[in-house]
């Protein structure tokens, strides 16, 4: 049975999710925990990602991570890879170390706050501590601490600065946000498959591609089979860009049939998307189209 495609777009924040295979563990011992560490951060010395966060557990794992270069399927596999041959080889046993594909969500720009928050929360939530800063395998620690070894390798001001210009504040706001949600429940990858959408639930058929098509030519008012074009015309860029987006993001349709309809190939779809996602953040306009359709 093939795999169903995953959509990854690069630039873009992903949390990823990944658990250890039945009777192993991803970490036996400090040094392990270490050496996993070190190949995210040898990663983002080589600018392949940017890294926001992560925590690490015995046998779950957790990153906040927008791959630079590469799809993050390429990214996951090169340091899982790596980290599999390791351990294997240090505990002397075969097989594969994690369970499956890893499981992984893109973010909007405005989710990263909670996206970070909810990882420096994990260890809380499950009990291994009572404040986030008290766990050892986590980045909660460097948002707070400005010499913590991993202060430089993280994404942390782009966090940090949507609480106060001062480094100092900002760090005590950011303590003091997380702390507000401990009690809270957990709903980071809640319901979600290897694609990173939403399982699928019984309930209406969801919308057809055409129908799709459709809705965007006459809100657009153009004529739909230019959707197809070759034609650079504003218009029908702004349309393929909305039809992209919102095939992927509202009726979980994969880069690949999108790219089918379109009559493009997956590396324009994915920018297209890429680039819908980004306006629908932060352009008024584009956005109620998109909340339109």
């Amino acid at each position: 049975m093939s795999r169903s495609a995953r959509l990854t777009l690069v630039g873009q924040p992903h949390l990823v999710l990944a658990k250890a295979n039945s009777g192993s563990k991803l970490f036996y011992d400090e040094e392990d925990f270490e050496a996993y560490i070190g190949l995210l951060l040898e990663l983002v010395r080589s600018q392949m990602i940017e890294l926001f966060g992560f925590c690490l557990h015995f046998n779950e794992l957790r990153l906040l991570l927008s791959p630079s270069q590469f799809p993050l399927s390429r990214i996951m596999q090169r340091i899982h890879g790596s980290h599999t041959l390791r351990v294997n080889h240090r505990q002397k046993r075969r097989g594969p170390l994690f369970q499956g594909r890893f499981e992984s969500k893109i973010l909007g720009d405005d989710q990263l706050i909670d996206a970070v928050r909810n990882i420096h929360l994990w260890p809380v939530r499950k009990g291994l501590v009572r404040r986030a800063e008290n766990y050892p395998w986590s980045t909660h620690s460097a948002y707070l601490d400005l010499e913590s070894p991993w202060a430089n390798a993280l994404m942390c001001s782009n966090i940090l600065q949507g609480f106060s210009e001062s480094q100092v504040v900002a760090r005590r706001a950011f303590a003091r946000y997380v702390e507000s949600a401990a009690l809270e429940p957990e709903e980071v990858l809640e319901g979600l498959d290897s694609t990173g959408f939403k399982k699928t639930v019984k309930g209406p058929k969801r919308l057809s591609l055409t129908a799709l098509a459709k809705r965007v030519s006459l809100l657009l008012n153009i004529n739909m089979l230019l959707l197809h074009s070759a034609s650079r015309r504003q218009d029908l860029v702004v349309a393929r860009r909305l039809f992209a987006t919102a095939a992927v993001m509202n009726t979980a349709r994969t880069v690949t049939e999108v790219a089918g309809f379109l009559k493009r190939d997956k590396a324009q779809v994915s920018r297209l998307v890429s680039q819908g996602m980004d306006l629908v953040h932060k352009d008024e306009p584009f956005k109620l189209l998109f909340n339109s359709i």
